[in-house]
């Protein structure tokens, strides 16, 4: 039951991921750099003018300025690609206000009130007849249901034309569409 758009969560995930290693590993080297800058302070106490402490402190201290410059940079790619993945549109999950998580549609992507500000969305739950303003991190990729769940006579929900929400049903058989045909049930339509 592959998709365009797992198809191209797996893409934005692929070029995520080694982002994100590489953030992991220079926050292991900065972690180091700022352990050394401590132990170098320690030697300043006892010989404040030894040139070549000094140095040695002017080059972690650079050190760290660097890593951390570079740990940013990495982060706002990472946040872009993050971003880029939900467009107008796109169906993807979101958080609702208990905490649980529903299938969506983004209907717009909200303009940032500040530079730094998170990504919002506005979002409307599928089958629920509710909309919710959702940041970044309360989005995730759709994740439909596996295709051997979606066989003859297993119950599932469905939303029922007349009401746009969500009700019980009862799967009649799949298509080749990877969809199904289902009956609701106590309802007359399918």
């Amino acid at each position: 039951m592959a998709s365009a758009e797992s198809s191209t969560t797996v893409v934005y995930d692929s070029l995520i991921q080694p982002l994100k290693a590489e953030i992991a590993e220079l926050k292991s080297k900065l972690k180091t750099y700022k352990e050394q800058k401590d132990q170098v302070k320690e030697l300043l106490l006892a010989d404040p003018t030894n040139e070549r402490v000094l140095k040695l402190e002017a080059d972690i201290l650079a050190a760290i300025a660097s890593s951390e410059q570079l740990i940013g940079e990495k982060w706002n790619s990472v946040k872009q690609l993050e971003e880029s993945k939900y467009t107008t549109g796109v169906i993807c999950e979101a958080k609702y206000e208990d905490g649980s998580w529903h299938a969506a549609r983004i209907e717009e992507v909200l303009p940032r009130i500040e530079e730094n500000e998170v990504r919002k969305y506005f979002v409307s739950f599928i089958g629920w007849n509710t909309a919710a303003e959702c940041s970044l991190h309360h989005l995730r990729p759709f994740r439909p249901p596996p295709v051997d769940r979606l066989c003859e006579g297993a119950p599932c929900k469905a939303v029922l034309p007349s009401t746009g929400c969500f009700a019980d049903a009862l799967i009649e058989y799949p298509t080749e569409k990877n969809t199904v045909w289902v009956t609701f049930k106590g309802q007359n339509n399918s």
